[in-house]
């Protein structure tokens, strides 16, 4: 199983470590690109502008489904962190199946719009010509972008940040490389486009290679032993014993619990029973639909505003306030990226805490279950309302999982400070690398602009670090229902505005973007502070992602006990047996059920946050100082 999660692993230099590897990770690609950008303005705006274009359009294809990253990263490290690597295993397989499928659906509807997405944007003839063909392959390439993202995340959850930042700084500098010959030799704009597209196409399709073979070939850090990626079920269950082996005791408490499959076959009678109890192990396929749709949602929604102010620049501004608005939206982006490194070390870290957790109180509630099963239950401990008591496992883990949250948000906050002078010191310097065009650079020195850009440095740290904590607790319904208010309630209604109440100016267009991150920071924070990390609230996140553990021992146990109870029958009575036992056995079970739908948080419906309405508004506090918080949006604002 994995080790624990301990001080070293979460202390600051180990943090900082984490946070580095992963801003380079996340922040090399988009370097990458803004270099490019950069390189094509010294040779014509033309080709900034129509690079620009492509690149909004067709990364919209892919980054929607950032969940392939964040999701799946703070998925996997759950599972690890838990000491489940038939489950990690099966996450792994779910992130690249659906990384085949999204990004097959993102090829289709980007070539089949290509043309109307070009009439939206006004493009002149000249900007056109030089974007189809690249539009072409980058939009075709769309699946191998969408499984290098599977990878990225997969390797995230295994704890392996700097083996995916090896991978992105690789891809990164070839590609790089390539577009920095292709302007210098290329005779033609049309074959200058040509070489920079294959460039890109090689890339996206090694990366992908490489990513999938490290995720099979590395185990999660910390471990000896990989996670059974292609191992088949029965297989999965041996080899997965042997990871819980190397733990001390863990593979005696497996034997007690019957956690390994018998070899025996249950009778022709017993499988519609059978079929029923293996239910279960669906939920967790369920849960990667619904977290995947969530965040699906929310990522589409907030590509939408880049998408929506990219539309309004182009129609408003003009070629040059096109270029101008792709200079300042690849600075807006760097500058995420790198303070995202912060974020990623939040969930990744936070994840694992999280996992611990859920592993411990899912053996505990077993070991409890096979007591109730021979003795009383009446002696064991209960919280408040009816549940086991988590105080065994959450005084050690929740103060180190609020340490780490404090400690990532600071150093995201003093990033974003940086930027900040950075772009207030250096702004002639980064005017003059980005465009040799007086046109282009008008709309970049216009004051209002760039003071929108720098002084939104702090909030977009604060508010990137925070979505990184909110994907450690698997929070993903709630970051989808905050994007989709935030989007219909400011952003749009903003974008309008300026849009037909006044002049539009490339200023007004990024504050539509500063008011709508303004609104993510104040309910992302209370949902932080108010919520998740309390101790009730922590509780309630513990007991959902136990849920999952639980189900994926359940079929194999009870399969486990049947095959156990029909050994031990008298000859010629073995149903009879079975059956009598069961019966004895079914008071127990059945107390045990009613916990379990206790605790239970099912897999959440589009609009159930909204429903609770205050549902935990009537708690009280829980002893230790901290407030108790329903799911904000469900009472209001916090105490």
């Amino acid at each position: 199983a994995s080790p624990p999660v301990d001080s070293r692993m979460v202390s600051t230099g180990s943090l900082l470590r984490l946070s580095a590897s992963a801003a380079v990770m996340n922040a090399i690609v988009p370097l990458a690109v803004m270099a490019q950008l950069a390189m094509l303005g010294r040779r014509a705006t033309a080709l900034q502008a129509s690079f620009g274009l492509v690149v909004t359009a067709t990364s919209f294809g892919s980054v929607v489904f950032n969940f392939l990253v964040d999701g799946v990263t703070a998925k996997v490290g759950k599972s690890v962190g838990a000491g489940r690597y038939r489950e990690a295993a099966g996450e792994v397989k779910m992130a690249f199946l659906a990384a085949a499928v999204c990004g097959g659906v993102a090829a289709a509807t980007l070539l089949a719009l290509r043309d109307p997405l070009f009439s939206l944007f006004r493009a002149t003839p000249e900007i056109a010509r030089h974007a189809r063909p690249y539009f072409f392959v980058r939009s075709a390439a769309a699946p191998a972008q969408c499984a290098a993202n599977a990878a990225s995340g997969c390797l995230g959850g295994y704890g392996r940040v700097h083996a995916a930042t090896a991978l992105s700084v690789g891809r990164a500098l070839l590609e790089a490389a390539a577009v920095a010959t292709a302007v210098a030799l290329a005779k033609t704009d049309k074959e200058c486009f040509a070489w920079i597209g294959f460039a890109y196409a090689t890339c996206a399709f090694a990366n992908a290679a490489f990513g999938a073979a490290l995720v099979v070939a590395l185990p999660p850090k910390g471990s000896a032993n990989r996670v059974p990626v292609f191992a088949s079920f029965s297989r999965r269950v041996s080899l997965s014993a042997s990871f819980d082996e190397a733990d001390d005791g863990a593979a005696e408490r497996r034997r007690r619990e019957g956690d390994e499959l018998p070899t025996s076959s249950p009778s022709v009678g017993d499988e519609n029973e059978n079929e029923n109890e293996n239910s279960p192990s669906s939920l967790p396929f369920l849960s990667f639909l619904a977290d995947g749709a969530s965040m699906f949602a929310r990522s589409f929604l907030l590509q939408g505003t880049f998408f929506g102010a990219m539309v309004v620049a182009s129609r408003e501004l003009g070629p040059a306030g096109l270029a101008a608005h792709n200079v300042v939206c690849q600075l807006w982006m760097l500058s995420s990226y790198v303070v995202d490194g912060f974020a990623t070390a939040g969930t990744v870290c936070g994840a694992r805490l999280v996992g611990e957790a859920a592993g411990k109180n899912a053996a505990d509630d077993e070991e409890n279950e096979n007591e109730n099963e021979n003795e009383s239950s009446a002696s064991l401990p209960t919280s408040a309302d009816g549940s086991h008591s988590v105080l065994s496992f959450d005084t050690p883990v929740l103060p180190r999982l609020r340490s780490v949250c404090y400690r990532v948000l600071a150093f995201g906050l003093v990033a974003g400070a940086c930027f900040l002078a950075l772009f207030f010191l250096a702004e002639a310097k980064l005017v003059a690398l980005f465009t040799s065009d007086e046109q282009v650079a008008a709309f970049l020195r216009e004051r209002s602009a760039w003071r929108t850009l720098a002084l939104a440095q702090p909030l977009n740290a604060l508010v990137f670090v925070y979505d990184g904590l909110v994907y450690a607790f698997q929070d993903f319904a709630y970051a989808r229902e905050l994007m989709s208010t935030g989007v219909g309630y400011v952003f749009l209604p903003s974008l309008i505005y300026v849009t037909v109440a006044r002049d539009t100016s490339l200023a007004d267009v990024w504050r539509c973007k500063v008011a709508l991150n303004a609104w993510r920071l104040a309910l992302l924070a209370a949902r932080t502070h108010g919520w998740s990390l309390t101790a009730r609230g922590f509780e309630r996140q513990v007991r959902k992602n136990e849920n999952g553990i639980v189900a994926t021992r359940l079929s194999a146990k009870k399969t486990n006990q049947r095959a156990t109870r029909r050994e031990r029958a008298p000859p010629g009575g073995a149903d009879d047996f079975v059956a009598g036992a069961e019966r004895q056995n079914a008071p127990a079970r059945a107390a045990g059920a009613e916990r379990n739908r206790a605790d239970a948080v099912g897999v959440e419906s589009p609009t159930s946050h909204w429903r609770q309405l205050g549902s935990a508004a009537r708690e009280d506090g829980d002893g230790s100082g901290d407030d108790v918080e329903a799911p904000l949006l469900s009472r209001g604002s916090p105490r």
